[in-house]
């Protein structure tokens, strides 16, 4: 008896975080439903990094854009909590997919990245980027398949 009640108050924390109100799922996401699926790609450096509770906050510069493009400054949104971790520093150069989620407390739309960490790869400066979820990808022949 003494199990159960430990399990139901872990479930019950579990659906009370920010994470289960806000997130669907943070089930894999592949390279190939990433280039299909997301509404933006670009290519970007760290500007900014800002934690406003359990939400982060990421502007980047210099922005090249694959697919989609708002505008030329650019701010993604990922949960900031254990787990969720991006990897991003300010200074480095990625290539984000992304797409609009609503997150927050008044369920703002915010562009996310896919798949929160999966849709964040660090740039190498011999045009090819990588990230521990998917692997590697050229940015050449990523722009040939996004038609950029």
């Amino acid at each position: 008896m003494r199990s159960f009640g430990i399990a139901t108050l872990v479930c019950g924390l579990a659906l009370a975080s920010p994470q289960a109100v806000t997130a669907t799922s943070i089930d894999g996401v592949t390279l190939a439903e990433m280039e299909r699926e997301a509404s933006v790609v670009f290519v970007g450096t760290a500007e900014r990094v800002q934690a406003k509770g359990w939400l982060l906050m990421v502007s980047f510069r210099g922005n090249r854009f694959l697919r989609g493009g708002p505008s030329g400054a650019v701010t993604i949104t990922s949960l900031h909590l254990p787990g969720i971790q991006l990897g991003i520093r300010v200074g480095a150069r990625y290539l984000i997919f992304a797409e609009p989620r609503r997150l927050g407390q008044r369920r703002v739309r915010r562009l996310c990245p896919m798949g929160y960490p999966q849709g964040v790869y660090g740039l190498g400066s011999d045009g090819v980027a990588s990230n521990s979820w998917n692997g590697r990808v050229s940015l050449e022949r990523l722009g040939y398949r996004l038609g950029k």
